[in-house]
This record gives C-alpha cells, sequence and structure tokens, in this order.
C-alpha cells in the first residue's frame, strides 16, 4: 500500500509539471512573438464604399 502512494505522488508530480510546461508555451506563444516586432497599421480599402 505504501508503494501506491508513493506512487501516486510521483504521477502527481509529473503531471504537475507538464502542466506548467504547457502553459510556460502558451505564455511563449502568446507574447514571445511580440517582442521587438511591432505590427504595421492596417489600411482598410474603401474601394467597396465607392460603389
Amino acid at each position: 500500500m505504501g508503494n501506491l502512494v508513493k506512487a501516486l505522488k510521483i504521477a502527481a508530480n509529473v503531471a504537475e509539471i507538464i502542466v506548467a510546461g504547457s502553459v510556460l508555451i502558451e505564455l511563449v506563444e502568446k507574447y514571445g512573438g511580440r517582442l521587438g516586432k511591432k505590427n504595421p497599421p492596417r489600411v482598410k480599402s474603401k474601394l467597396w464604399m465607392r460603389r
């Protein structure tokens, strides 16, 4: 029974590390690409308004 508890604790720790890693990856994907880059301003075409 003691080995089962140890195994569950290890599994919980591994799962926590995996979740934390996925959160970090999402944050890097969300904010990492914007560092040092500025998006150019958008210019909307008004050709469709002339018709």
